[in-house]
């Protein structure tokens, strides 16, 4: 027994020894088991290793202070190689809408320096304004450099509202509403044209500035004030309106604002309908019609107010007259008399020729005309989205 315990103290001395043998003689032994723990490296000549090392002189982030809304803004950032092998630059992904100038050189000498030039356009609706662009390089410890470009967002002129709704004004009375320009750090500011993208619209419209004492409410308080006053004048044809109103300035940093303008006549007369009409943009969404089959749809015309019992519509423009046809049925009282409703068919018979009407630059909506006798609606158009196949 005392035999067979000495053997098994002896073999779990000898055992230990060996591992403490092997353990030393691995000390200060290069782990080449485990590769992920060591730097990257790259051969600079004669078998000596070199590391690239780069540095963003002044730092990865740009403040740029306080900017104008919409306006164009550049920064250089320089790059430098601090290290002892070459660096390589690439640009990688960005998170801003930025112009990237070329870099002076895509590959760094150790000791060597290059610029790299951003321009953005300072488009936010917030208060703030933080960019991201990012380069790729060949530093081990930097493998990403992310640039950042902040700052705060002013408006040296701004619109106040930036976009009018005319909502459900009256074909017969029109709309009067006031608008806003503010400057801030501007000693004058003159409105030097007006300029409308929907011409048909056009002679509807007025819109006159006249220098203005600045609203006590307005924080931080602007140099300068420019109050607007924006007429809508009777006779808008019925249905959505969609403009925008360009305003020239004499300001060189902001030439041109845009003011929109959207909303919807309406009078005594209405048009009312199945699910494919969109009465907000006052169109029949026929789309795709098989010409062996046509299509056909009844929307409902209706007649309020003073007029109704004397109103009386008939049929004017179609557009394309071969294609769409429209009929108006008998005209019935509904409310007790309070509306007069008359139905109208819209419809593609078989057999129609080819078209495309989608309100795309492969043509233009179809087009139908009620004409009445109505003293403030004289006509009343429904626009038609469809395609013939």
């Amino acid at each position: 027994m005392k035999i067979l315990m000495f053997a098994l103290v002896a073999l779990i001395l000898g055992a230990s020894a060996g591992v403490g043998t092997a353990w030393y003689d691995l000390v200060g032994t290069p782990s080449v088991f485990e590769p992920y723990r060591q730097p990257l490296v790259r051969q600079v000549g004669d078998g000596e290793e070199g590391t690239p090392r780069a540095v963003v002189v002044g730092g990865t982030t740009y403040d740029f202070g306080s900017g104008q809304r919409d306006a164009r803004m550049k920064h250089t950032f320089e790059i430098r190689n601090e290290g002892d092998a070459p660096l390589t630059l690439m640009e990688g992904s960005s998170g801003c809408n930025c112009t990237w100038a070329a870099l002076d050189t895509e590959e760094l000498q150790p000791g060597d320096s290059t610029h790299l030039t951003l321009e953005w356009v300072v488009e936010t609706v917030g208060e703030t304004f933080t960019e991201t662009a990012e380069l790729y390089t060949n530093d081990p410890e930097m493998p990403s450099i992310v640039l950042e470009l902040r700052g705060n967002v002013v408006d040296r002129i701004k619109l106040e509202p930036p976009e009018v709704v005319l909502s459900d004004i009256s074909a017969s009375e029109g709309a009067e509403v006031e608008v806003w320009l503010y400057a801030s750090g501007v000693s004058d500011l003159n409105i030097e044209g007006v300029r409308y993208s929907n011409s048909d619209l056009a002679p509807y419209f007025d819109l006159e500035f006249t220098r203005a004492e600045v609203p006590a409410d307005q924080t931080p308080a602007p140099s300068l004030a420019l109050r607007g006053t924006l007429v809508a004048k009777p006779g808008l044809p019925l249905g959505p309106i969609n403009q925008t109103i360009h305003l020239e300035t004499d300001d060189a940093d902001v030439p041109e604002l845009d003011l929109r303008v959207t909303g919807r006549v309406s009078s005594d007369i209405s048009i009312v309908g199945s699910s494919i009409y969109r009465p907000q943009l006052n169109v029949l969404m026929l789309g795709q019609v098989e010409a062996t089959e046509g299509a056909e749809t009844t929307l409902r015309v209706l007649v309020k107010g003073p007029h109704r019992h004397d109103t009386t519509l008939e049929i004017g423009e179609v557009d394309p007259a071969d294609v769409l046809q429209a009929t108006l049925g008998e005209a019935t009282s509904i409310n007790q008399g309070a509306v007069y409703m008359t139905p109208l068919t819209i419809s593609v018979p078989p057999g129609s020729r080819p078209v495309t009407r989608m309100g795309t630059d492969q043509g233009r909506y179809g087009r139908i005309v009620v004409e009445t006798n109505h003293p403030d609606a004289k006509s009343v158009p429904v626009f038609v989205r469809f395609a013939v196949r």
